[in-house]
């Protein structure tokens, strides 16, 4: 069988302005409808002194969980200088989560000495894991400490003691500085340790998901490497971990002898993968002395690594690596780049891989204070000069100094940084940003305004949507159409996560801005109910209107109806600056188990024969908290089962599409899944892909016979029946 293509998730757009475009507006701007005016600062209840906050996950919900440290009750109390895990969780848009331990916030103290939360990560039942050091001894020897929360904030007890674990590596200082979880739940850590012979090593642990050490790891959970420099007790950390496509373990920090980045690889076992650069480790020299704190893997598999070298002055360091470990020459002619803010000092700490987007993040000095930093560049290696100024923005708390630790992008595209203020107090802070455009952006202006679209045809799905930025000074319709001439609406899944930013509109309640958005229903099986699609301006969604030419409220909703070709418009009436959103609204549970007959169906390899058999199950609230658990399990030869979820949409309790990632039992990767549910024709089409590449699809409307199996939905209730 010939491969195919899953062409309903590659959607090729142009747009069509209705109204007149006038000057457009540079992505970057502060977002001041997160927090307080685009910025959150949180203090742990430490007083003055103590609160830093140093990484960040992003929940399936899309709160912001932050965690660093903060001081301990002994410290607070006048006594020694002690420090507790500091966890603090917010809503997405910037307020603290009341419904998250007392008012938002945790602490956890392990010993009642020095404990500092240096990673994090949620699992996929939104338990956090907490990774960092604790202080086991009055010699000041730490060893790596790790902690799981419930979604309430509460210390699990099903993991180590007491929600507790710690590990000692061999009597000396052990640091934990990153963590990853695996697909089926195991924990990664990664720190240093000093060996007996005082030399310090790149420390790398697995951890069952008890919090036990898992002893199919190297044979007893743990891993040292030895970079062969000497460097006495000083020099050596692995500072980031991720996991790349067929599972192997990759790990960036930084050696002595002048301070270089280093990266290893390991397989699934523990032990080097020799065909990274030979001996499974690369190092890498700026000039200077260079220190790594950030990694990611790109859509290609080359891996990113972000920091700093002061090989002039302290500058923002990246470099790009292929994946046998050698630099990749096509990103910045040699594979590695400097950035300068202020010909002062710059560091960075964080970076995060957006599209085709490098955003990285940390602190840039002025000369007497430092500020939140930010470069991104375009997959070149050039910065990216539509975004903020030239490709870097600074932001000041007006503190005397503040630094990014960590970067995350929300699902709507804006970036989220995370940091501290030191000054009078230390604080937790946080600030949301525009997100940058991906590379392919076209813009078309006019006399009144301008319109900036995706048009690359890059792929619009549910996790990687359509985005416009408009910028009007004058009242119009927004309509979005498949050319310039044609009057049909697009179709794709991608329309219904798109988001739309009205930046700088001059409008009044009296005279609103009309944004109309143009859906395509017929993609979708058995249509949309046009009442159950929701809009949402900066997260909170949009009432009706009261009247049909006065936004009251501002923004509101004032035309739902049909199109043709099954096609819905909604109009908005409003005067504000605004960042839209569009989904169906996710009501109700899905589950089912069945099967259906392969003949008809596309597949990988040998073509198979005979029945297929699926089981599913997902379950949220009507507000789009995950409530339940989301497994599919697809059995045909090979077996798929998914990892995670990403998106749920479901039309009351009729139809849905979902899609998440997860890998065959018998080859490596990471594999993306949809599924489209009509239980009122008892239908269901499960699509597998693999970079767009169509890898399993068993053609809507193939005979299946759903049932709720044992896969126990809460409630009882079913989508699929």
């Amino acid at each position: 069988m010939s491969k195919k293509y899953f062409l309903a998730i590659v959607l090729v757009l142009t747009f069509y302005l209705i109204f007149t475009p006038n000057a457009g507006a540079a992505t970057g701007g502060l977002d001041t409808t997160f927090g307080d005016g685009g910025r959150t600062v949180t203090s742990m209840g430490s007083g003055d002194d103590g609160d830093q906050a140093w990484r960040a996950a992003l929940d399936s919900s899309g709160r912001i969980v932050a965690v660093g440290w903060t001081a301990g009750a002994d410290y607070i109390a006048g006594g020694d200088d002690s420090y507790d895990f500091a966890v603090a969780r917010y809503l997405a848009d910037g307020s603290l989560d009341s419904t998250f331990g007392t008012g938002g916030k945790v602490k956890i103290d392990f010993n009642g000495s020095d404990d500092s939360a240096l990673a994090v990560a949620i699992d996929s039942s939104g338990n956090i894991v907490v990774g960092g050091v604790t202080i086991i001894n009055s010699a000041g020897v730490y060893d790596i400490a790790l902690a799981r929360l419930t979604t309430s904030g509460s210390l699990d007890p099903t993991f180590g003691t007491g929600g507790k674990v710690t590990t000692d590596f061999g009597g000396n200082t052990d640091n934990l500085n990153a963590l990853v979880l695996q697909s089926d739940g195991k924990i990664v850590a990664v720190g240093d340790t000093i060996s007996t012979s005082r030399y310090h090593l790149f420390a790398l642990v697995r951890y069952n998901t008890n919090g036990t050490l898992d002893s199919t790891f190297d044979t007893d959970g743990k891993v040292t490497t030895d970079f062969n420099v000497n460097l006495g007790t000083d020099g050596v950390s692995a500072n980031a971990v991720t996991l790349d496509a067929s599972s192997r373990i990759v790990i960036a920090g930084k050696v002595a002898d002048g301070y270089d980045f280093a990266l290893a690889r390991y397989n699934t076992d523990g032990s080097l993968d020799t065909t990274f650069d030979t001996d499974g480790k690369v190092t890498t020299d700026f000039g200077g002395n260079d220190s790594l704190s950030a990694m990611a893997i790109d859509a290609s598999g080359k891996i990113v690594l972000a920091g700093f070298t002061t090989a002039a002055t302290s500058d923002f360091a990246v470099a790009r690596y292929n994946t046998n470990g050698s630099l990749d020459t096509t990103f910045d002619t040699d594979g590695k780049l400097t950035t300068d803010f202020n010909n002062f000092e710059d560091e960075g700490f964080s970076m995060v891989i957006y599209g085709s987007s490098i955003i990285v993040g940390g602190f840039a000095s002025s000369g007497s204070t430092t500020d939140f930093a930010v470069a991104v560049y375009k997959n070149d290696g050039s910065l990216d000069t539509s975004y903020g100024n030239g490709g870097k923005l600074t932001y000041d708390f007006n503190s005397a100094e503040e630094y990014v630790a960590d970067i995350k992008v929300q699902p709507d595209s804006q970036v989220i940084l995370v940091g501290s203020t030191i000054g009078g107090t230390t604080d937790f802070a946080l600030s949301r940003f525009n997100g940058p455009l991906a590379e392919g952006v076209k813009s078309v202006a006019g006399a009144n305004g301008t319109v900036t679209s995706d048009t690359e045809g890059d792929g619009e799905t549910s996790t990687d949507p359509l985005e416009t930025s408009v910028t009007t000074p004058t009242g119009g319709t927004v309509s979005i159409f498949e050319s310039q001439t044609a009057s049909t609406p697009v179709s794709g899944y991608g329309v219904l996560n798109q988001k739309v930013v009205i930046s700088a509109p001059v409008e009044t309640a009296a005279n609103p801005l009309r944004i109309s958005f143009k859906i395509d229903a017929s993609i979708i099986p058995g249509g949309v109910n046009k009442n159950n699609i929701d809009f949402y301006r900066n997260g909170t969604k949009v009432k009706n209107c009261l009247g049909s030419t006065v936004a009251s409220p501002d923004p509101c909703i004032t035309t739902r109806a049909d199109i043709s070709g099954g096609g819905i418009q909604i109009d908005i009436l409003t005067s504000q600056a605004s960042t839209w959103g569009m989904s169906g609204p996710a009501t109700g549970l899905v589950a089912g188990m069945g099967d259906f007959d392969l003949e008809n169906s596309a597949f990988f390899g040998t073509e198979p024969s005979g029945l297929a058999s699926f089981k599913l199950g997902a379950a949220y609230k009507k507000n789009g908290t995950l409530e339940g658990q989301f497994k599919l399990s697809l059995q045909s030869g090979s077996k798929f089962e998914s990892s995670n979820i990403n998106w749920l949409w479901t039309d009351g309790l009729s139809l849905g599409v979902v899609s998440g990632s997860g890998s065959f039992s018998d080859r490596n990767g990471e594999y993306g899944f949809q599924i489209m549910i009509d239980s009122g024709s008892k239908s269901i089409r499960i699509i597998i892909t693999k970079a767009e590449v169509l890898i399993f699809d068993n053609l809507f409307g193939t005979n299946v016979e759903f049932g709720a199996g044992n896969l126990e939905p809460i409630n009882g209730k079913l989508a699929v029946k």
